[in-house]
């Protein structure tokens, strides 16, 4: 390399076959993520399951978040997007951080006073008729 070139010189024909042979491919940017936790999920054969893992699964602050980031950013992904609207709109984002919070601990509180209700009309009916 003591000529002035920056490196071997390689054919572009050595170079497409590189490409033809490579084993690695590279993930996109626009590809989704994946996920970061399995989703808690009951079989759709127990009756309320799809109410019930529609209330654990939902966000729907978030998901409002998530959607005016999409419509007023133009990064070139969504992580982008919503990373830019959450540095613009600071109260936005920990509104809708804490309110999703807020939401998923009283669907647990209301879950467990369901089956609370239920055990304790089962041992009423049981044991005091």
């Amino acid at each position: 390399m003591t000529d002035g070139s920056p490196g071997p010189n390689v054919s572009p024909d050595e170079v497409d076959q590189l490409y033809r042979n490579s084993k690695e491919l590279e993930k996109s940017e626009d590809s989704p993520p994946a996920p970061l936790t399995a989703p808690i999920a009951l079989s759709s054969d127990v009756p309320g399951a799809n109410l019930l893992n529609g209330l654990v699964n939902a966000a729907p602050f978030s998901e409002f978040l998530h959607f005016k980031a999409r419509a007023n950013c133009t990064h070139k992904t969504d992580q982008g997007r919503i990373r830019k609207y959450s540095e613009e709109h600071p109260n936005l984002a920990k509104f809708c951080l804490v309110a999703d919070v807020i939401f998923r601990v009283l669907v647990v509180l209301a879950v467990l006073a369901v089956v609370g209700a239920v055990l304790a009309g089962v041992i009423l009916k049981t044991f005091y008729r």
